[in-house]
């Protein structure tokens, strides 16, 4: 950096007392997301944590489908079939999150009426 003498040495406890005064959640985990909706199918079993936003029902879809690729780089029209199933799997999983929403809101079967997930 410009400017900056290079005898220069950065000091562990100022950078934590800057960082916890302009972060006021810096050491409280469990404000990170405080207010956000809680959807109790969103909680993996095992650690009692959420589930990431990217975990899918279709991981063997998503999984067949770049082992394809990385199995048949040059021609990936081979893995048209494993694209295809993953693509109809997350089809259904999103009619299935669409409808799990419409009926928490009270709306109709449609899903025209939706909590954003």
């Amino acid at each position: 950096m410009k400017g900056i003498d290079p005898s220069f040495k950065a000091d562990p406890t100022i950078a934590s007392q800057i960082d916890s005064k302009h972060n006021e959640f810096a050491n409280d985990s469990s404000a990170h997301n405080s207010g956000q909706p809680i959807h109790k199918n969103n909680i993996d079993s095992t650690t009692g944590h959420h589930k990431s936003k990217f975990i899918t029902d279709c991981q063997t879809q998503h999984k067949n489908s770049l082992n394809c690729i990385e199995e048949h780089y040059e021609n990936k029209s081979v893995c048209e079939p494993f694209f295809e199933a993953y693509k109809k799997c997350r089809r259904e999983e999103h009619q299935r999150k669409l409808e799990m929403n419409a009926k928490l809101s009270g709306g109709g079967q449609g899903g025209e009426t939706c909590v954003i997930m």
